[in-house]
Parts: C-alpha cells; structure tokens; sequence
C-alpha cells in the first residue's frame, strides 16, 4: 500500500497488478480517515461523541465483513463491487429502510417520551442498528455477486 508514492501507485493501476488485499486497504482507509472527521468533538454531548466512535466502529467492522463477503484476499474485482453496490444499496436502504425508521421511530419515540433536544442513548442505538443492517444487507449482496462470479 502507498502513502506517498502516486506513480508507483498509477503504474500498478495501469498495470492491473494493484492486489485484492492492497484494494480492500485503500478502502478501509478512507474509511477510518472519513468517520474519525465527522464525529462531532464540538458543541456537543458525550452521547454525540460515543455515537460517532461507535459508528465508526461499526463502519470499520461492516467494511471488513464486506471484504470477507467477497472472498477477501481470494476474491475478485473488491474496489469495483464494493464502490458501485455501496452506492445503490446506499439510495435503496435510504428510501426503503432509513428515511421510514426515522421517521416511525420519532413518532413512537414521541408518543411515548419526550423527544429530547440533545443526542440520547436511544438514539445512539438506533443509529448503530441501523447503520449495522445496512453493512449486513451490504455483505449479502457482495456475497452474492462473488459467488455467481466464481
């Protein structure tokens, strides 16, 4: 994996011989780079904080089983599948599961409490399910594009 180096990186890319390993490394990555900077560290309570970390760990674990869905070091093609699924999927568990879930959840959460201003436990929870189904459906779509490939 390169950090510095962008023409040894561009000349494996040209190449073809950028490792299914090294892909899934670049990915993961970004992706710690990109959850570390948007946890919310200012104006904030210590629930906003623990749902950031627990987000991105999350993240993190959901990125590993997406690579281990597609046969891992073994498999084929990770960037491609795991850029272009991620996306879809992405638009689809927004419309079908997030954008309802939200919005039953304050309802119910609303009738039955007072829905506080500020980041609660319950919410923490909420967000962490949620974000950890969409990794779940995510892996089984992989699984299954993987496997038709093989």
């Amino acid at each position: 994996m390169y950090f510095w180096k962008i023409e040894r990186l561009k000349a494996d890319l040209k190449t073809g011989v950028l490792p299914q390993n090294e892909q899934f490394g670049y990915v993961l990555a970004h992706t710690v780079l990109w959850s570390v900077g948007s946890i919310q560290y200012l104006n904030n309570n210590w629930y906003d904080v623990l749902s950031g970390f627990t987000i991105m760990a999350v993240v993190i674990l959901g990125t590993i089983y997406v690579y281990g869905s597609n046969s891992g070091r073994n498999g084929d093609r990770f960037l491609e599948r795991f850029i272009s699924i991620g996306w879809v999927l992405g638009i689809r568990f927004l419309v079908i599961v997030f954008i309802p879930a939200m919005i039953l959840f304050f309802i119910v959460y609303g009738l039955i409490f007072h829905v506080p201003d500020e980041t609660g436990i319950v919410e923490v929870i909420f967000m962490t399910v949620l974000v950890g189904l969409y990794y779940l459906w995510f892996g089984y779509h992989v699984r299954q594009v993987a496997a038709n490939a093989a």
